[in-house]
């Protein structure tokens, strides 16, 4: 779930050009996905982590944020954060990254 419209569409072409499937959700929507675990979230990507929190142990998560909060990304048992801006090359190399932390 990333707020900023064009940072989303960013992401979207960037993951898409390189092969990954992903969901587009809001918050409720995304939380409800990862508890009943269908479909298989493998990462959340996300600029709002603390709306997370209630599931921090169950789906890695990246984190893209301009000034990140190190130590709510701290809470999630498996969290890389992206400082913005940020290269394609830099969140591809943390998507795979987080994809090898399951």
């Amino acid at each position: 779930m990333v707020e900023d419209p064009f940072i989303c569409t960013y992401v979207r072409n960037v993951l898409a050009r390189r092969g990954y499937q992903f969901l587009l959700a809001d918050v409720r929507h995304g939380i409800e996905m990862i508890e009943r675990s269908e479909p298989k979230i493998a990462m959340l990507i996300t600029n709002r982590p603390e709306a997370f929190l209630s599931v921090s142990e169950r789906v890695p998560v990246l984190y893209l944020a301009a000034f990140p909060d190190l130590d709510l990304a701290s809470h999630f048992r498996a969290c890389r954060v992206l400082t913005k801006p940020f290269r394609a090359e830099q969140l591809v190399e943390a998507v795979r990254g987080l994809a090898g932390s399951k």
